[in-house]
């Protein structure tokens, strides 16, 4: 269900910035400290922001979530159109440092603080309704209700009419049966009406938190992510780089040992094993899985064994059975390789 920007109607020419806003990051990179996350990001005067190269969920989202709680988002000042349907935004520079400078020192009352007011943000966003009772998919219509999340493609993909649709896009097209000896999967995706979309970050971990000194909450920030997902997403979401990111234990302790915060260690289990099966996010480029795949593809494994294995011998200077009987004079090889 993934889509290309010419398949969204967008913008596939180079889009030219325009003169306020070059003047703008000419400023900022010179006088600003220059770009940060990988170049995107870059300080402006008069305490704003930009943001380069960003889907248009993000302005949407961060407009949305601003209008509809009183979670500390940035003000969309103004939004320019970039190349292949994407968007530089100029926002409002939130107050507060990066999570990531101050996590991995948090005491004990720095967690508590952080984790409460955390805890109420979900709150806020898990009370957002969606267009329709099963909707998976992203906010405004820019994006169409697709959603962009590095976990589900480098491409946009859905919306989704159901989470079942949106479990068997998880599992590549794949059908149960395919997953019948693993529980960690069955037990979650053969039962999508237990679960109700919820309004997720998606990607909510110390890089997108700006805190105070004392541990509060004062931004989040990188909206990119944002739509409705299954209930239990943005728990499993924060855990994506629990075992990549060891600086961040702090954070997932605080997450873990606030009662306010719904666990979902099912549903965790069951991404991880998905997270292992599907290696990268690349492979849902890929077009999804159709009957007698899985045929074509062992068939293709015994035709490459086939190839490697002959290559081995070459390499090692060992005749392959057939030059054996030839060398050593076997009366029936040859006899067949006369017929």
């Amino acid at each position: 269900m993934s889509a290309s920007p010419g398949e969204l109607g967008m913008i596939t020419k180079r889009a030219r910035k325009p003169i306020c806003l070059s003047v703008q990051l000419w400023v900022g990179r010179h006088f600003y400290g220059g770009a940060r996350g990988r170049g995107q990001v870059i300080f402006l005067p008069r305490n704003r922001v930009a943001k380069l190269n960003s889907f248009p969920t993000e302005a949407a989202a961060t407009e949305y979530v601003r209008q509809h709680t009183t979670i500390p988002v940035p003000k969309i000042y103004k939004v320019y159109p970039a190349a292949d349907g994407q968007q530089h935004i100029v926002m409002e520079r939130l107050p507060g440092t990066c999570a990531t400078d101050t996590v991995a020192g948090w005491s004990q009352d720095q967690k508590e603080v952080f984790s409460r007011d955390l805890a109420d943000c979900l709150r806020q966003l898990r009370s957002l309704q969606p267009p329709s009772p099963q909707f998976i998919g992203s906010v405004g219509t820019a994006s169409k209700g697709q959603l962009i999340d590095d976990r589900l493609s480098v491409n946009p993909c859905g919306p989704f009419d159901t989470i079942a649709d949106f479990h068997t896009y998880l599992r590549f097209g794949r059908p149960l049966d395919h997953w019948f000896d693993i529980s960690d999967v069955t037990k979650v995706h053969t039962r999508p009406e237990n679960y109700t979309p919820k309004f997720s970050h998606s990607d909510l971990c110390p890089k997108n938190v700006l805190v105070a000194q004392d541990g509060h909450i004062t931004g989040i920030v990188d909206w990119e992510y944002a739509g409705w997902y299954p209930d239990y997403w943005e728990y499993t979401k924060m855990h994506h780089l629990e075992f990549i990111v060891p600086q961040w234990k702090n954070f997932y302790d605080a997450i873990e040992k606030q009662p306010a915060i719904q666990k979902y260690p099912n549903e965790l289990a069951c991404e991880r094993v998905i997270w292992a099966r599907m290696g990268s996010p690349f492979r849902y480029c890929d077009p999804p899985w159709q009957p007698g795949d899985d045929e074509k593809a062992a068939a293709e494994r015994v035709r490459m064994e086939a190839i490697w294995e002959e290559q081995r011998k070459k390499k090692s200077g060992r005749p392959s059975p057939q030059d054996s009987h030839k060398q050593f004079g076997d009366p029936a090889l040859e006899q067949e390789s006369d017929l």
